[in-house]
């Protein structure tokens, strides 16, 4: 049943930017991206050396790092110093992020 749903948002939903993260929600990141990339043979001569698939990229996808998202800057200001009590900021880590001199 999970098989018949993915295929119809991946029908509905195509070419609007969903399977960026479709895949990493479904945990699937490891058996589609785990894959050579293979394209066209530029430097072909002739037509049956351009047409010839020829190996663009092994493409590795590391489980679970690759389905963590990084920390953006602005909220890289917002956290606590390591050691310091839950839910209390730190006044110099403000300062150093807003560049307060």
């Amino acid at each position: 049943m999970r098989t018949l749903i993915r295929r119809e948002r991946m029908i509905e939903l195509a070419f609007e930017g969903h399977r960026f993260w479709d895949v990493r929600r479904w945990k699937l990141g490891a058996q589609l991206f785990n894959q050579p990339i293979y394209g066209m043979n530029i430097k072909g001569t002739t037509a049956t050396d351009f047409y010839q698939p020829t190996l663009i990229e092994n493409r590795i996808f590391n489980t679970p790092s690759y389905y963590l998202m990084p920390i953006s800057v602005s909220d890289s200001g917002h956290q606590c110093q390591p050691g310091a009590k839950p839910g209390v900021v730190d006044i110099l880590s403000i300062q150093q992020f807003w560049h307060f001199k």
